[in-house]
């Protein structure tokens, strides 16, 4: 299974030996700039353009979207995640210079802010140790 996402704000879902995609996920408001699985597989988290929203989808049931993580995102600059090794917490750049922390198990809560910067934070990457 890959995914793929699009600049009309959808994602497909695709199988390796189909040519169409065996599911179309809507929702974002700007054009899709990543998709990423959580390491167990079993959720896609997407981010786009113009949409202050990370969406989670859990891939066996992609009807509706199972949580949503807040985030400044207002323009076409692409902000990016990243997700820790064992898939607890999601960490996410933001345009009012932001680093946030969502822990992605248990009820929704607010983030934690670990740095603030006087400019956008476009991309979050965690050391493999993390």
């Amino acid at each position: 299974l890959y995914a793929a996402g699009s600049f009309a704000g959808s994602i497909g879902l695709y199988v390796d030996n189909a040519k169409a995609h065996v599911a179309l996920l809507g929702g974002h408001t700007g054009g899709v700039t990543q998709v990423q699985f959580t390491p167990d597989g079993l959720y896609l988290l997407s981010g786009a353009r113009r949409d202050g929203r990370i969406i989670a989808w859990d891939v066996r049931n992609t009807c509706q979207p199972v949580a949503e993580y807040v985030r400044s995102s207002p323009t076409n600059q692409r902000i990016g995640f990243d997700l820790s090794r064992d898939g607890s917490h999601l960490f996410t750049g933001s345009r009012d210079g932001c680093v946030l922390a969502y822990p992605l198990h248990g009820p929704p809560s607010e983030p934690t802010t670990l740095l603030s910067y006087a400019d956008a934070v476009s991309g979050v990457s965690l050391h493999p140790s993390l």
